[in-house]
């Protein structure tokens, strides 16, 4: 059984629910949040296993216990890992 994909321009009005005015109130949204944050931290390693996440923890928590508003993302964004292998880095040639 073939399957019926569609891109997003070729779906007929009704389909769309309006997910460009979705979108655009969705950056807004993010963008007037982020516009409260003064500085970011970010703790990165080439090395999976090192405690960045524990590092990360400790960081907010004494700049909590300092009295700064602290929020902590704790993503896994293997841009390096297996799914990556095989693709140039951006920027860097013969990567």
């Amino acid at each position: 059984m073939p399957l019926n994909i569609r891109t997003y321009h070729e779906l007929a009005e009704p389909d769309r629910s309006g997910l460009a005015a979705q979108i655009g109130a969705q950056r807004r949204r993010v963008a007037e949040r982020l516009a409260a944050v003064g500085r970011v931290v970010a703790v990165m390693s080439g090395k999976g296993g090192v405690g960045k996440s524990f590092v990360a923890a400790g960081v907010a928590r004494a700049l909590a216990q300092g009295g700064r508003a602290v929020g902590v993302l704790d993503g896994e964004g293997r841009v390096d890992g297996p799914a990556a292998r095989g693709r140039p880095a951006p920027g860097v040639p013969g990567a």
